[in-house]
């Protein structure tokens, strides 16, 4: 089992652009951090998935991405997923 690691960080739509807010020492991030055990891609896509739809409902625009805790393997196909690559805009 690997462990998913889900985030989400406040955000703006500036035109064309997302712009992102990092920020170091205060956490200003719509949701908590969370953690979930998988398996499979499936078990990810369906976590991320419901985060998403836990941040859509704050209303707060932000963006939200997961990974894979250090030293666990991702599953076949994790990769690919919505997500990994990148931050997945929500109430943008």
């Amino acid at each position: 089992m690997a462990k998913l690691i889900l985030n989400s960080y406040a955000a703006e739509r500036n035109g064309a652009f997302v712009s992102v807010a990092l920020c170091i020492g205060e956490d200003k991030s719509p949701l908590p951090r969370r953690e979930v055990e998988i398996k499979r891609a499936a078990d990810a896509e369906k976590a991320f998935a419901d985060y998403c739809a836990d941040l859509a409902a704050t209303g707060k625009p932000a963006v939200a991405t997961m990974r894979i805790g250090k030293g666990d393997r991702s599953p076949p196909g994790f990769k690919v997923l919505n997500g990994v690559r990148g931050f997945h805009e929500v109430n943008c």
